[in-house]
């Protein structure tokens, strides 16, 4: 689990997925939630070199098997995806 929060039930939450694919060890990934570091992680390699490449999951999802929430749905609007040098400030404003 690159990392989670427990989130509360009908707000809605900014979010950002900050991302250098590579598949070396220099690459990097980092998720901000509200402006706050979920997690950072860097000089590791993100994407596997094959045909499908990288792509977008991020969901509610129960790892451990005890959060015992049952049903969850999550809602996304706005999403976007850009390339670009800026970070999530630019993002997120």
């Amino acid at each position: 689990v690159a990392g989670s929060a427990e989130l509360a039930r009908g707000h809605w939450y900014k979010a950002c997925l900050h991302v250098l694919w590579s598949t070396t060890a220099t690459g990097f990934r980092e998720f901000y939630l509200d402006s706050i570091p979920l997690f950072r992680h860097v000089n590791i390699p993100t994407m596997y070199s094959d045909t499908t490449g990288p792509y977008f999951k991020l969901g509610c999802y129960d790892p451990t098997h005890n959060a015992r929430f049952g049903t969850a749905t999550a809602y996304f609007r706005n999403v976007v995806i850009w390339s670009g040098n800026d970070g999530y400030q630019t993002v997120i404003g």
